[in-house]
């Protein structure tokens, strides 16, 4: 009786799981929404709106933080914004990646109009400009999408299996954290359309075969209505099939392979029960599938590629090889369906011409492949060696790397436990007691999950894949259970072992939602704060000429994002060239040799940040050792004449204790005396007196230069060394009252006059100081240092010698950080 009541009960409360499902993935996604909001607005420097800008603020740099140091969602913002800046709907090159000449790019660009739409109507509810509706559609664009998906599919799994199998998928939804972790707000990328079109390229083919048992499943008969409405959701299959492919064919040949092999066993279990064997779907109807994912995959590639690009052997891309695969593979399908369940014994010319052609289509893929030596579908990126993009989830080459670097982790348990309900699902396949329709339903399920299952220990990324695969297993085999079991106690064991393996993704969910909603910012994030605050900063200095940087590839795709700046290396597997040339100029075994290289690509700094040695690998692969290298110069400071360095202090933030970046500036060649005064001025500023003092002594190599006194004078005050500041004054007066400083730079100038003043020869320095703003010029002011630039406005003020152009002045304070603005 108490059975009986509960059962009862879940049956009519099964709207309950999704009200569930959506309540906790809508406090999860919440909660990181205001986790970015803060993490954007902590240390945030001013930065000005201008609508004209492609980003929506003034220099092209942006402001929102997008947590995990995400390369992917960094690159899909910068294109979205650039494609809508340039008022083209595509994008088939970039220039911020292998600077100066940029490269092909094979994105899909259907991933970017979501976002455009999304950034349109955010901009209508708004005030936004169009590039920061894009920066705030990132936060509900992936979102909105796994609302799309959860709708449809419970939807449909309720008017097609029951409100059992709905209440199910409801949950799973909420609870499988490498799919929820797919659709966080901010962390924008394609792989949640892909997972849509992984979904709904197996979904409808189960939907397709329930049809075909009739509405209520009790006959077997194939009515017209019902065959109609079978071959709609093939063809609804086969056209996300096609999208699919346009989206990433990494992730749906793969599947569809699947589909094949789930397609093959549900014929091999039909041949068991002959008199059923038309409820399984003839040749028409995979004929009709393959044909309408054929046709939208060539329709894709047509809308991605024409005019100019019509023609390319990319197969990493969409390409009309794998529209004619699939209709081909799918026509000879049925036919190998007929066969093994002993449709038709016999065939006729037509079968035979078509399974030929069928092969010919399927092989033509793989020896186009070898022939060209393209891996195509095969090909990996950065994010395949990632569960999710979600900060804090696992990486590693494979899954035994993981296992080996993080042993029997919560995420490991969290992620493989929901793959226990496959073993249920094989079981039903295998019991011939199964009615006909679910076993082959199963096997079609199954298929294309087996397969993710096997990629998943090759490429962390397909465990999301695998989830999304999943949904549909879980949806037939609850339908299954209840359509096999008489007993309710068999369905009420199914739904405990469910409960068991979905568990530890609900509590993690709870967890993630809890740590998005505090206040503590980790390690990584620390760092994100740095790479904005240093991209602002460049971005200031450089003005409209803009900058080329060598810098770690993470630190490349975080600079070009916030700085608008443009780099050599990334990850990105379409920029070898940049990745090349990065390691060409790290592992220059002569300055001569670096700066022809650093020539050739127009780079203007080098920046190398504590936290991340990667240009030492840089160095590791083209010499195979970092000493004796170009870069292993620079962390010596053995600086060649035509290199700068540029002062930069981390944000004062809690945490970034015993961090540093050191960025070099690559000027016109410079005498060795100017060379070794900035150097020393450098180590000054950055507070680092000992290798001040150190390098006073290389000074000394210049007797008659006056920057080298002047930057020896600087070093002495900073050191209060008095006596010793003394005797270089005894020398340096004199070398001004015969003018031998006419020559000066302005950065050597000013530094003069700051050792004047505080030495109290006030008219002298005030006489610097009025030759410095007569030579002044944004491009001046901008190469300045916060340092420089302060002291000089704090001379202008003191002694008064005012800026003969106010615009200058403004523009000098906006380059100082607040603090010192405040003191001003």
């Amino acid at each position: 009786m108490l059975m009986s009541s509960t059962f009862r009960f879940f049956s009519r409360a099964w709207i309950l799981a999704p009200i569930f499902a959506c309540g906790l993935l809508g406090w999860s996604y919440v909660a990181w929404i205001k986790h970015v909001d803060y993490l954007t607005r902590v240390g945030s420097a001013e930065v000005k709106s201008d609508s004209a800008s492609p980003t929506g603020y003034a220099g092209g740099v942006r402001r929102m933080i997008i947590p995990g140091h995400n390369q992917e969602s960094l690159r899909w913002i910068i294109e979205t914004q650039e494609s809508l800046a340039r008022g083209k709907g595509r994008i088939r090159r970039i220039d911020y990646e292998n600077a100066p000449f940029g490269h092909e790019t094979n994105s899909p660009s259907v991933y970017r109009w979501w976002l455009r739409l999304v950034g349109w109507f955010t901009r209508i509810f708004s005030s936004l400009s169009f590039g920061r509706s894009i920066e705030a559609a990132t936060l509900f664009a992936d979102p909105i999408l796994y609302l799309i998906l959860f709708v449809s599919t419970v939807a449909s799994a309720a008017r097609c299996f029951g409100k059992q199998a709905a209440a199910v998928l409801a949950v799973a939804f909420a609870t499988l954290v490498p799919l929820t972790h797919s659709f966080v707000p901010a962390l924008v990328d394609s792989r949640g359309l892909a997972i849509i079109a992984i979904v709904w390229s197996v979904f409808p083919l189960v939907l397709g075969l329930r049809a075909l048992a009739g509405e209520t499943g009790a006959s077997l008969e194939k009515s017209s209505r019902c065959y109609r409405l079978a071959r709609r959701w093939f063809i609804v299959g086969g056209v996300a099939a096609g999208v699919g492919l346009w989206i990433s064919v990494s992730t749906l040949v793969p599947v569809l392979v699947g589909i094949f092999l789930g397609a093959l066993v549900a014929a091999w279990v039909a041949r068991q029960e002959p008199s059923k064997s038309h409820a399984i779907p003839d040749k028409a109807l995979w004929q009709i599938w393959s044909l309408s994912g054929g046709i939208t995959c060539l329709a894709a590639y047509i809308i991605e590629y024409y005019p100019a690009h019509l023609g390319g052997w990319q197969l990493r891309a969409v390409h009309p090889l794998y529209a004619i695969a699939l209709s081909g593979g799918g026509a000879g399908l049925g036919r190998a369906m007929a066969l093994i369940c002993r449709q038709k014994t016999k065939w006729d010319w037509t079968d035979v011409v078509i399974g030929l052609l069928a092969a010919a289509s399927l092989l033509a893929l793989p020896v186009t492949m070898r022939k060209l030596q393209d891996v195509g579908f095969l090909a990996t990126d950065l994010s395949a060696f990632r569960v999710t993009n979600f900060p804090g989830g696992a990486s590693g080459t494979n899954l035994w790397s993981w296992l080996v670097h993080d042993g029997l982790s919560s995420l490991l348990w969290t992620i493989a436990l929901p793959t226990l309900v496959l073993l249920p699902a094989v079981g039903l396949l295998v019991r011939r007691s199964t009615p006909l329709t679910s076993r082959a339903s199963l096997a079609i399920a199954l298929g294309p999950a087996a397969v993710a299952l096997g990629f998943a220990c090759w490429q962390l990324s397909w465990w999301t894949m695998l989830d999304g695969l999943l949904l549909v297993v879980l949806v037939v085999l609850t339908h299954a259970i209840r359509a096999t079991y008489a007993s309710r106690r068999s369905f009420i064991f199914f739904l405990g072992l469910l409960i068991l393996v979905l568990l530890p993704g609900g509590v993690r969910q709870v967890e993630n939602a809890r740590l998005a909603g505090q206040t503590g910012l980790t390690r990584p994030e620390l760092m994100e704060l740095v790479e904005r605050d240093l991209a602002h900063s460049l971005a200031r200095r450089v003005g409209k000429e803009g900058a080329v940087i060598l810098v770690p590839p993470d630190e490349t795709m975080a600079l070009c994002y916030y700085g608008g700046l443009r780099g050599l290396a990334t990850f990105n597997s379409e920029n070898k060239a940049g990745f090349g040339a990065a390691v060409r100029i790290a592992s220059a075994t002569t300055a001569e040799e670096a700066f022809e290289l650093i020539q050739q690509r127009g780079v203007t700094h080098i920046i190398m940040p504590s936290w991340d040695p990667y240009l030492d690998e840089y160095a590791r692969w083209g010499l195979g050792r970092v000493e004796g290298s170009f870069i292993e110069s620079l962390k010596h400071w053995n600086l060649p004449p035509w290199l700068r360095p540029v002062p930069y202090q981390l944000p004062a933030v809690s945490g970034l204790e015993g961090q540093s970046v050191a960025i070099f500036e690559v000027v016109d060649e410079q005498s060795a005396a100017t060379s070794a005064s900035r150097l020393a001025v450098y180590f000054i500023q950055m507070g680092q007196l000992d290798a001040a003092a150190s390098t006073a002594q290389s000074l000394r190599r210049f007797p008659a230069d006056v920057g080298a006194w002047v930057a020896r004078a600087e070093i002495e005050l900073a050191r209060g060394s008095d006596a010793d500041l003394a005797a270089t004054l005894k020398v340096l007066l004199p070398m001004l009252t015969s003018g031998a400083d006419r020559s000066l730079p302005l950065d050597r100038r000013l530094g003069l006059a700051v050792v004047l003043a505080r030495t109290q020869h006030k008219d002298l320095a005030r006489e610097q100081v009025r030759r410095c703003l007569s030579t002044i010029d944004e491009a001046k002011v901008r190469k300045l240092s916060s340092s420089a630039l302060y002291h000089l406005l704090v001379l202008s003020k003191g002694l008064e010698v005012p800026f003969s152009d106010a615009k200058l002045h403004t523009l000098a304070l906006e380059f100082l950080p607040a603090d010192w603005r405040t003191r001003l």
